[in-house]
């Protein structure tokens, strides 16, 4: 298929029919689902079910629209992983929003699933509800609502030019909106290879809304000059660098009108935080100490999050962790954890020091190289040198190689 050719589905009358409303357009803004995306870090069964998860969670989407009326989804890029997806991923998908008749869904293609021949989103048998912007920047009315749709998809991973550099925006009583995946660039002399955007192209497109996709973190709803603005996020995490709860924006829009919330939606959190076992002498009361903190701070569902969760405090002098054997008791509780150890026995260090012996020799010398350190970085590395020296004077210095 020639890409340059692709372009709207305009035969919908149920869709043109639709009555303007005083109240404004009901939409759902989403971008960077990343159907059929692998998850590196889990074995084949967890992966495979987080695939499911992800494409159910786009189900919930869905669903959404059909309950709440929505007029409008918005999918800002990314809504595939790949072009080398299973096709039974790319069938339901599709099946999920011709399940939506009277909602319009507007895409654009994004670096992971940007406009070429093998590209689903190329496909000529979306069903009509369906719109997907182009190579160019191009627009589509629905004069009964009032609402003028604009957008453009990636045709390349990589676009080092902004996409648009102007656009002229009818001056009129349409309701204008804007989808687009790249990357808004809020510092000086800030680069990007992802279709870089700048406040100042935003705020004289004169649009009411840009729903922007490719950055996974939601953003609050911005404005600058008469334009609102905002990134969705993901609607589930990915990794590590995606913590907490993601969701998707759901609201109205009207001419010079935002009122969109955050809605979570995402089925697992993924969490990376410290926990305290200071004091601590066994496996057993650290495993309970985090038991403990993960169920008082994420709540009745913890057990279905991601965590990866670092040991830190100063325990009992005579302890080290076992940071295997405690992330295969929390597996068996928790999806998917991953425990690394930060702590440290607490040690007096000063009565060592005044020992008649090469322990409180290396302990007296070590202290002091310490104390005359003035670089912070040299000082953390002089510390675990003195830990692991001291192990090794135990014969112990594995349990703490990690």
């Amino acid at each position: 298929m020639d890409i340059n050719n692709i372009s709207y589905h305009r035969n919908s009358n149920l869709l043109s029919a639709k009555p303007n409303s005083d109240d404004g357009i009901t939409i759902i803004h989403c971008s960077d689902i990343h159907l059929g995306a692998e998850i590196p870090f889990l074995k084949h069964n967890d992966a495979k079910k987080r695939r499911h998860e992800i494409m159910t969670t786009f189900r919930k989407i869905t669903e959404m629209c059909n309950e709440k009326a929505v007029d409008l989804l918005i999918i800002a890029g990314d809504l595939f992983e790949n072009h080398g997806i299973d096709l039974s991923i790319i069938n339901t998908a599709k099946r999920y929003l011709a399940d939506i008749p009277n909602t319009i869904v507007a895409i654009c293609g994004g670096n992971h699933d940007y406009l070429s021949a093998d590209c689903p989103l190329s496909d000529n048998d979306w069903s009509d509800n369906v719109f997907i912007f182009g190579k160019e920047l191009q627009y589509v009315e629905f004069p009964n609502m009032k609402l003028r749709l604009w957008g453009t998809s990636f045709t390349r991973t990589y676009i080092e030019t902004p996409i648009f550099d102007s656009i002229q925006v009818p001056f009129d009583s349409y309701t204008n909106i804007l989808v687009m995946h790249g990357d808004l660039l809020l510092k000086e002399n800030q680069i990007s290879r992802y279709n870089p955007i700048t406040l100042e192209q935003l705020g004289k497109s004169k649009m009411d809304y840009v729903a922007l996709g490719h950055i996974h973190l939601t953003t609050p709803i911005q404005k600058v000059e008469d334009t609102y603005y905002a990134y969705s996020g993901c609607p589930e995490g990915h990794g590590f660098d995606e913590q907490g709860k993601k969701g998707i924006y759901f609201g109205t829009i009207a001419k010079n009108k935002v009122d969109l919330q955050f809605i979570p939606i995402s089925q697992r959190m993924l969490i990376e935080t410290n926990v305290d076992i200071s004091g601590c002498y066994s496996d057993d009361e650290a495993l309970s100490k985090i038991k403990d903190f993960i169920n008082k701070t994420f709540g009745d569902t913890y057990m279905e999050n991601f965590y990866k969760i670092t040991l830190v405090g100063l325990t009992n002098e005579r302890y080290r962790p076992n940071v295997q054997y405690i992330q295969s008791i929390l597996s068996e509780i928790v999806f998917y954890i991953d425990v690394l150890n930060a702590s440290l026995p607490n040690i007096d260090f000063d009565s060592i020091s005044k020992e008649f012996s090469l322990k409180g020799i290396f302990v007296k010398n070590m202290l002091n190289r310490i104390d005359r350190c003035n670089d912070s970085f040299e000082k953390e590395n002089l510390k675990d040198a003195l830990y692991i020296g001291l192990n090794a004077f135990e014969k112990e210095v594995a349990p703490l190689d990690n």
